[in-house]
């Protein structure tokens, strides 16, 4: 298993900010699945100039921190102040 989620914030919220959210569902997940599920199928980075979050998720307990986020989104800046793209990851050339 393995998605790339983009989470685009409209003006007026910052990606920086929305990244402070990330920690907290971390360490929300980490509390179902334990701390090396979760750090070993999570990544993500912060694009300021699109105002953006990438996240990566390679597993169940990677997936539980992304819907924890997204949650944490909504009822910190709004229903309608972001939209989330689920991407398929490149595929490796053997």
């Amino acid at each position: 298993m393995s998605n790339i989620y983009v989470f685009k914030f409209e003006e007026g919220v910052e990606a920086a900010k929305a990244e402070l959210h990330i920690v907290p569902a971390v360490i929300a997940a980490e509390s179902l699945y334990g701390k090396g599920a979760v750090r070993l199928g999570f990544q993500y980075s912060v694009c300021p100039p699109k105002n953006s979050v990438v996240i990566k998720s390679l597993n169940e307990a990677s997936e539980a921190a992304v819907r924890i986020f997204t949650d944490y989104a909504i009822k910190n800046f709004g229903e309608f102040s972001f939209s989330v793209e689920r991407k398929e990851p490149a595929r490796e050339k053997a």
